[in-house]
């Protein structure tokens, strides 16, 4: 079957709240509220950079465990 929108953002939800929280912020600063990376940059006092290591991170264990689950 294919996987729901609902399913995928539980999943999603669950890996989220295993990482640590600069990755968190960063991905749903990113992803849910739509700012830039300068502007998440700027937010957190953080370089442009960190933020493209910390989103990369993040987005590559969501989508292992999106892969574990649905293959």
């Amino acid at each position: 079957s294919f996987p729901t929108r609902r399913s995928s953002d539980l999943i999603i939800g669950e890996t989220l709240s295993g990482m640590p929280a600069l990755q968190q912020e960063v991905f749903l600063d990113i992803h849910m509220e739509g700012r830039t990376y300068l502007e998440v940059a700027k937010a957190r006092n953080i370089t442009k950079r960190v933020v493209e290591y910390q989103l990369r991170k993040a987005e590559r264990i969501i989508g292992c465990s999106l892969q574990r689950m649905y293959g």
